[in-house]
């Protein structure tokens, strides 16, 4: 049942950000180095209070002790990763900087999806199964890919 309840919770906080992605950063720096424009850089502040809201999120969940130390580092990849967006932002008026913001980024987000397949293991291996209508069911997902 703590798996299950878990499985749940770490869904619908990662959803409670819904422009906290991967996918939205890297249109939002792409198009602000397409245009070199600055203003749009702006939009990464809001993705990295986002990161950083998860971040704050994850440390109010009751976790499984299995798991704790998966989501300890969890939560301290999506800290990192706010504090990431500080050098992205600088990435027009310094480049190594703001690359060095995009590497790090980069590296926690991917090492973070390696923990959540982690999770989803654990879940698998438990025979902890979600059904359509809880969020956990992003869990079959994540190992599917």
């Amino acid at each position: 049942a703590a798996l299950r309840t878990y499985g749940n919770e770490l869904i619908e906080v990662l959803g409670s950000q819904p422009g906290t992605s991967v996918e939205h950063t890297y249109t939002v720096l792409g198009q602000a180095v397409d245009e070199n424009d600055e203003d749009r850089l702006l939009n990464l502040a809001a993705i990295g209070r986002g990161y950083e809201s998860i971040a704050e999120s994850l440390l109010l969940l009751p976790v499984p002790q299995t798991l704790s130390p998966l989501h300890l580092q969890i939560v301290n990849n999506f800290s990192k990763i706010a504090g990431s967006f500080t050098d992205m932002q600088t990435i027009l008026a310094d480049p190594l900087r703001g690359l060095n913001g995009l590497q790090t980024y980069t590296a926690l987000t991917e090492e973070t999806r390696r923990l959540f397949t982690s999770i989803a293991q654990v879940f698998s291996k438990n025979a902890i199964l979600f059904s359509n209508d809880e969020p956990g069911r992003a869990w079959s997902v994540i190992l599917s890919q």
